[in-house]
């Protein structure tokens, strides 16, 4: 049985497959251990501090997924075929993949923070700048893993906004979509919609930003 009290002490928790996600900071330019004792197969990289205890994992921001290397090689190929970003943590004197695939980088333990914060940010870049959100005809809106479900008039919007997504849609275009779609137009109706489309959003990463002066730009939402 775990001894809670002395993780509360060291302010350690556990996680899936027994991963300690807490515990005492040491200096962050230390290397981390990300071997098969500390990672589970569905572990996602979360930013990352060092503790003694190994990895220490906050909130999610990334997509990327560490796979060991050799040892979850059938892990890796199923990733590959999902189209995941991944990053290999190659074991002992293994001889890392040869791989042409720019959501898949490789990394042998132990590594500096700042080494694997780069190695990780550099393939979410490469991941987001591929992927684009769809949208169907029942009003379910996808982007990458995530998808929710918008009411129709909503559904209109994001028409636009998916088509350009990155680019500004311009107000007069969105507001033009949205007089075909109510009986009323009033002078705040598309602010309303926006905002409560912005709310839903969030929980797919996309985010509406407004262009000042022109309309609004669909985008991945920042880490």
């Amino acid at each position: 049985m775990r001894d809670w009290r002395a993780m509360k002490r060291t302010g350690s928790t556990w996680g899936r497959n027994g991963l300690r996600t807490g515990g005492s900071r040491g200096p962050s330019a230390a290397p981390v251990d990300v071997g098969a004792a500390e990672l589970g197969d569905e572990y996602f990289y979360k930013r990352s501090v060092i503790g003694t205890g190994g990895l220490v994992m906050g909130s999610r921001n990334s997509d990327v997924v560490f796979v060991r290397w050799p040892a979850q090689a059938d892990l890796r190929n199923r990733y590959q075929l999902e189209g995941r970003p991944r990053l290999l943590v190659v074991e002992g004197g293994a001889v890392p993949p040869v791989s042409n695939d720019p959501i898949e980088d490789w990394a042998r333990q132990p590594i500096s923070r700042v080494d694997l914060d780069a190695r990780v940010n550099a393939l979410q870049n490469r991941f987001d700048s591929r992927r684009a959100p769809r949208i169907d005809s029942a009003g379910t809106l996808s982007f990458g893993s995530h998808s929710i479900t918008i009411s129709t008039t909503q559904a209109h919007l994001m028409a636009l906004l998916v088509e350009r997504f990155g680019e500004v849609v311009y107000r007069n275009e969105l507001t033009n979509y949205l007089a075909t779609q109510v009986t009323t137009l009033t002078r705040n109706s598309l602010d309303l919609h926006i905002m409560r489309l912005r709310r839903r959003l969030q929980s797919i990463d996309l985010s509406i930003r407004t262009a000042w002066g022109r309309g609004y730009i669909l985008e991945a939402m920042s880490s």
